[in-house]
């Protein structure tokens, strides 16, 4: 998928109107409609594009692998996964202005990813080791049926990792990883960013960069 210039002048708008603090879903219609955007586009706009107040704070909140130093770290596990599987089906997989990759896929019926998002989970659970990360917190969505497979290959695995395992499983878990208060998240759901002190680890975008040679759209 390519920027078109029509995708790009849709951005130029909407952030202008973000930025002089327009209603964001009013915006989003309008300039969605005014341009015709697709499906796939109008994912990218609404969730990869924030206003530059917004998004520069983010950036500040990252951090890269050498960073960690002994760190525990906090994954919303299905935000993540489902960003490394969306690539794996070769959905839009971008760069959003705060810097964090996204994924436009918008259909995250489990029944529709649960290969790929075991698969992804397999590629992330490498990954931990290879960080040489000593202790991951794993946040699993109860009400997602998948829930529970996922948190059996975790612990089917865990034994043969270095990376000590944690699993937390809950009705709505997002309010247990922003609460987190040492260590590092693995997250793109903004909510949760915003509103938690930790610094940020882009790990799908590690997963993704480790085991394949992608080139994401950048909104940046």
């Amino acid at each position: 998928m390519q920027l078109t210039d029509n995708f790009r002048q849709a951005l130029q708008d909407y952030i202008l109107f973000l930025n002089k603090h327009y209603p964001e879903k009013s915006i989003h219609e309008l300039v969605s409609t005014r341009y015709a955007l697709n499906h796939f586009e109008r994912s990218m706009l609404y969730r990869g594009v924030t206003t530059f107040e917004k998004a520069e704070k983010r950036k500040t909140r990252l951090i890269i692998k050498e960073q960690f130093k002994h760190r525990t770290i906090h994954i919303d596990l299905f935000n993540t996964l489902f960003t490394i599987a969306a690539y794996l089906r070769g959905f839009p997989v971008y760069l959003s202005n705060d810097g964090l990759l996204r994924d436009a896929s918008e259909s995250h019926d489990s029944n529709e990813f649960v290969d790929h998002l075991v698969k992804s989970l397999d590629l992330l659970l490498n990954c931990l080791d290879a960080l040489k990360i000593p202790k991951a917190v794993f946040y699993l969505d109860n009400p997602l049926h998948l829930s529970g497979m996922i948190a059996k290959q975790i612990e089917n695995r865990a034994a043969a990792l270095k990376t000590e395992i944690g699993i937390i499983r809950d009705e709505s878990p997002d309010h247990l990883i922003r609460r987190a208060t040492e260590g590092v998240l693995s997250t793109s759901d903004s909510t949760i960013i915003d509103k938690s002190t930790l610094p940020v680890f882009d790990l799908p975008r590690h997963v993704i960069e480790s085991a394949f040679n992608p080139h994401f759209l950048n909104l940046g």
